[in-house]
């Protein structure tokens, strides 16, 4: 949670996610990927996403249409702004504990919010 936490004060005072018009394009594009194979994401989220970093990430390209064990409310998606922050913060999260194998799947499937992501990275 620490690391999800400072992940969020990285963004604020460095990075600005929620400004940036690629990462956001990304992320709606994502949400056409999901739509595609729900049951693939939420299976993988039930069998490998113990601390919800993944399941926020779908969560927040699916607008809260799925029930995942970490995840917000579809308000709160509603809010400009808070799907970048978080997944910035998931991402920025999975990377500071070296998990390859789900940055690799996420890789895979939604390389578009990947290279976004890395672009925003690349500023700090």
């Amino acid at each position: 949670m620490n690391t999800h936490e400072l992940s969020h004060r990285i963004d604020a005072q460095f990075v600005r996610s929620w400004k940036d018009t690629g990462f956001r394009q990304a992320i709606a594009n994502a949400k056409d990927i999901f739509a595609k194979a729900p049951q693939k994401y939420l299976q993988y989220c039930d069998e490998n996403d113990e601390e919800g970093f993944l399941s926020d990430i779908f969560s927040a390209v699916c607008d809260a249409e799925y029930e995942l064990p970490a995840e917000h409310k579809k308000s709160y998606w509603q809010v400009l702004g808070n799907k970048e922050k978080e997944i910035f913060a998931n991402l920025f999260s999975l990377e500071a504990f070296g998990d390859e194998a789900k940055l690799d799947f996420l890789e895979k499937d939604f390389p578009e919010i990947i290279e976004a992501y890395g672009k925003l990275k690349s500023g700090i």
